[in-house]
């Protein structure tokens, strides 16, 4: 590693079998952040309104309403219709707030400095690869934000989503961008980058991960959806439940699940044919198993 990438991330081990050391930094820090994403408590609802209140004054709006349901099917039914988005006049404050967001992630993103080699993928385990040289953001690229996103947004997240209508407009996920979150703050506190005035922009956003569920941010009202009251997944993170919905929120709403992939209600809990007498609309025709039936599941309840 360079001189001047050492000293950009200040807090790399000199001594590559302190590595180890700094490997399990890593991954306490992204199962904290996984921890919040797959958070069954109910959401701090104070905390996540001053959070969005801090955002609208960014933009230069008083707090809105806030308006709390017990999930995103709820909040689907009652989200005022969006403004059309006008090419010569002003954008609706989502838009604003999405321009507001990326901005701040852009500047983020200089200061960690741009991955040159985000096409090559590391062959490495992590520990060898840092003590290699590989840069720390490459190996913080690949197992917090790579690794989060593929369980929260892809394995989760993306499940609840397929659910609901099709158009949501533009809306914030809460618990669930929990990989964009993890990865600045895994630069901030593991490799003492300085993010200066944006720090605090960025700490409303950490703060919106630790509270609660999606959120949809409209002039004068603010819809958030509670986090759930169980999320079952297996050892893989795939969401899973062969007895019962995967997850369960606060009003009743449902999301079933079988090895990581959407199915019907009737799916789950049907009991099997015997062998001679195969039922064609079993779990395996639903939804194809990647695993067995009889794998271990982990389970969080409110």
């Amino acid at each position: 590693m360079s001189a001047r990438t050492r000293r950009r991330y200040r807090n790399v081990p000199e001594n590559p079998r302190s590595a180890v050391e700094l490997w399990q930094l890593i991954v306490d820090l992204r199962t904290e952040w996984l921890g919040h994403s797959l958070s069954t408590a109910r959401a701090d609802r104070g905390a996540a309104e001053n959070a969005i209140s801090g955002l609208y004054a960014l933009l230069g709006h008083a707090p809105p309403e806030f308006v709390w349901v017990g999930s995103p099917a709820a909040a689907a039914r009652l989200l005022p219709e969006s403004s059309p988005m006008a090419f010569d006049g002003p954008q609706p404050l989502e838009n604003r707030l999405a321009t507001l967001v990326a901005a701040m992630r852009e500047r983020l993103d200089r200061r960690i400095g741009r991955n040159r080699e985000w096409f090559r993928p590391i062959e490495q385990d992590p520990v060898a690869a840092l003590r290699s040289g590989v840069p720390l953001r490459r190996v913080l690229s690949r197992e917090v934000h790579d690794t989060l996103r593929g369980v929260v947004r892809g394995s989760v997240a993306g499940l609840i989503r397929r659910t609901l209508p099709e158009r949501l407009g533009l809306l914030w996920w809460g618990q669930h961008d929990t990989h964009w979150i993890a990865h600045y703050d895994a630069h901030r506190r593991l490799a003492g980058v300085d993010f200066g005035s944006d720090t605090a922009q960025l700490e409303l956003w950490a703060t919106l991960g630790r509270s609660c569920g999606w959120w949809w941010p409209r002039e004068g009202v603010c819809v958030i959806a509670d986090r759930p009251s169980s999320v079952h997944t297996e050892p893989e993170l795939r969401l899973h439940c062969p007895d019962g919905p995967a997850v369960t929120f606060r009003d009743g709403e449902e999301v079933h699940a079988w090895h990581g992939t959407r199915v019907p209600a009737w799916v789950i809990g049907t009991p099997p044919r015997t062998a001679s007498a195969p039922n064609p609309t079993s779990k395996s025709a639903a939804a194809p198993s990647s695993g067995s039936a009889g794998e271990p599941t982990s389970s969080r309840r409110a």
